[in-house]
């Protein structure tokens, strides 16, 4: 009877030993949105005149939107090129390291669209836009890609203050953005804009661009 107990009391411990063990291998990833977080890396920084749009598709990897990308190469190429720092490729704006971070939190949920849904509630800011606080951050996550200073595209540079007034001040900034008739849509080969952030543009351009 004894020896009995002293079996059980082992095998109990056994299984609390496992259990504490595959409990610190499931590693949390925080869930990222395509949409939102993903597709605007890979737009900005991957889809350029020469490179993984639909018309080029260089090395057969089409970036322009999700159900491209599931039909293109392997997968986890993308991720390999990145971390070896290869992509984008010289002359280009590199991805910053939160973006990385991104893509590796894509890769690691097996590149899936995730969870979207909370993103639609939150409510759009409008309130103290800025250059610095409010339009940079967005312009460096849908437009330095293409329009920098070493990749002049369409002849507008927005990785500056100064890029981004004199872009503006030409009238095309709001019509390629808004999609509208007889403007090339911005960004090219990606998803419009939310609504949010077109308004905090134009607000941006009405309250006489502050730095």
């Amino acid at each position: 009877m004894k020896t009995k107990i002293i079996r059980l009391v082992f095998i109990f411990w056994i299984t609390i030993i496992f259990f504490i063990y595959s409990c610190r291998k499931d590693k949390y990833v925080e869930p990222v949105c395509y949409d939102t977080d993903i597709q605007p890396i890979l737009t900005s920084k991957c889809t350029m005149s020469g490179c993984h749009n639909g018309i080029d598709k260089a090395k057969g990897l089409d970036l322009t939107s999700y159900n491209a990308f599931l039909t293109s190469k392997e997968k986890d190429e993308i991720l390999e090129v990145i971390n070896k720092g290869k992509m984008p490729p010289a002359g280009y704006q590199p991805l910053t390291k939160e973006e990385k971070v991104k893509i590796k939190r894509w890769a690691a949920l097996n590149y899936g669209k995730g969870d979207c849904s909370s993103n639609t509630s939150i409510a759009c800011d409008t309130a103290n836009i800025t250059y610095t606080n409010t339009i940079k951050p967005i312009f460096d996550t849908y437009c330095v890609g293409c329009h920098n200073m070493g990749n002049m595209s369409g002849g507008y540079t927005l990785d500056t203050y100064m890029g981004c007034v004199n872009c503006a001040n030409s009238g095309r900034l709001m019509g390629s953005i808004q999609w509208l008739t007889g403007y090339s849509a911005m960004p090219k080969g990606g998803a419009k804009l939310s609504d949010c952030n077109i308004a905090k543009i134009q607000k941006w351009i009405n309250s006489g661009k502050p730095n």
